[in-house]
């Protein structure tokens, strides 16, 4: 009988699960969005007075307002105002000590999470490589390969894969493989990102 609702539970628990973590992380979603505009309503426009109630509204409120402003500059920035002026924007900060440094990465990372194409088209294939020690391999995501200038340096072909590091797939290592110590692996990208996201359980 104990068994039998051990299993059950698991059962209960392997459908829950993804629902639970859906859930999670869309909150933390529409808390990180509205609470960008949050405090402007709440402080300013006082359409926030205390209870739980408005606090919600001023919540919601604010989470539309937000998405909306970003849709408007995203409109404007696309049809209006054009690449000229964000090439602009660019060199601008670009020429500030320090500023430079981290708004180009966050540039270069936005604009590569913006992209139609998404994470998936900017990988070439998926690759398993000898990492991070002799006998232990690791899954990784061919991002370009250094041919001419790797030889030049090394005297050898290689090839940069990006592995990414659970459950985040944003976050993880960038090494230089040789071509030979490179396998191919029979999978596309996005079921390469999902086993990784899901700790490998979704293999």
């Amino acid at each position: 009988m104990s068994h039998r609702l051990r299993n059950y539970f698991l059962a209960g628990v392997g459908f829950l699960l993804p629902f639970g973590i859906a859930f999670v992380l869309l909150r933390a979603l529409f808390f990180l969005i509205s609470g960008m505009a949050h405090p402007f309503l709440h402080h300013f426009l006082g359409i926030s007075p205390p209870g739980p109630a408005a606090e919600l509204l001023s919540r919601v409120a604010s989470f539309f307002i937000t998405v909306s402003l970003v849709t408007l500059v995203g409109f404007a920035v696309s049809k209006i105002l054009g690449k000229a002026f964000v090439g602009r924007i660019d060199d601008l900060l670009g020429r500030v000590p320090l500023v430079a440094e981290i708004y180009g990465s966050v540039r270069k990372l936005a604009s590569l999470l913006g992209d139609q194409g998404g994470l998936e088209k900017r990988f070439q294939r998926v690759v398993l490589i000898e990492w991070p020690k002799p006998g232990a391999y690791s899954m990784g995501l061919v991002t370009s390969e250094l041919f001419e200038a790797a030889k030049r340096s090394t005297g050898k072909e290689l090839i940069v894969v990006f592995i990414p590091t659970p459950p985040n797939p944003i976050n993880g290592f960038l090494v230089m493989v040789p071509r030979e110590g490179v396998t191919a692996l029979d999978l596309r990208v996005d079921e390469a990102i999902r086993i990784i996201f899901s700790i490998g359980l979704a293999a």
